[in-house]
């Protein structure tokens, strides 16, 4: 399997130390990455702002798997993009950028999912 890991950061690194020692994975790259993350993966100069330009490394290297460490990247619609370019079959909506970019997105998504049993929506929480 190839990966494309996006970050540079602590959780990249842990995510890369992880995902290399999978049997599974073929090739794993990092963009933009760091000095620890290179001794896991090939770091590739990517500006991971520029989704058209992950799109295209993704399509030219047949990536299988993008995994997306920083929280910034999703807020602005990363996984989104990925998802309507590379497998629009998967697109799954607004869910990936509202949990991780807008505060009153996840409490919105959470009442959503607040059901009681006869399928009422909770509105409010009250202690017992």
């Amino acid at each position: 399997m190839h990966i494309l890991l996006l970050g540079s950061g602590g959780r990249e690194h842990a995510l890369a130390w992880k995902i290399a020692a999978s049997p599974l994975l073929t090739k794993l790259w990092c963009a933009p990455g760091n000095a620890g993350i290179a001794k896991e993966a090939e770091c590739v100069a990517l500006d991971i702002t520029d989704h058209p330009a992950v799109i295209d490394f993704c399509k030219a290297h047949k990536v299988d798997f993008v995994v997306v460490g920083p929280d910034a990247p999703i807020a602005a619609g990363m996984v989104d993009d990925l998802f309507l370019t590379i497998a629009p079959k998967l697109a799954g909506g607004d869910a990936p950028r509202i949990v991780e970019g807008d505060l009153p997105g996840i409490a919105e998504l959470k009442l959503a999912w607040l059901l009681e049993q006869d399928g009422e929506l909770f509105t409010r929480y009250r202690r017992r």
